[in-house]
């Protein structure tokens, strides 16, 4: 018996690499579908939230300031946080308000 052979005996043969590959892939395909997919799917529904924008919708900013919105400019929008105070800030940093949440921990307590 020569070493190669005794290799091959030792890890179950030919089909041990493409065990492993199989489980690589296997891998690969479960992150995806548990980390990434998800993730992308919460970005177009933020993108088409930003998208649908109009005025009187009630946002909150990136840095966590609450308002309305008064004006929209092509990407700049136009959030009245108080009265007689506006704010000009980007598409991209307004999110939508979670009241749902908020209205389901009110419920709970």
């Amino acid at each position: 018996m020569n070493l190669y052979s005794i290799l091959l005996q030792a890890q179950g043969g030919a089909n041990a690499g493409i065990m492993n590959m199989l489980f690589i892939v296997l891998v690969i395909g479960a992150f995806w579908f548990l980390i990434m997919k998800p993730q992308r799917d919460q970005q177009k529904k933020l993108d088409t939230f930003r998208q649908s924008l109009c005025v009187g919708d009630k946002v909150m900013t990136n840095g966590g300031i609450y308002g309305v919105v008064k004006d929209i400019q092509g990407d700049k929008i136009v959030v009245e946080v108080a009265k007689d105070v506006q704010l000009t800030v980007s598409r991209m940093a307004v999110n939508p308000i979670q009241e749902e949440k908020a209205d389901k921990t009110d419920k709970k307590k």
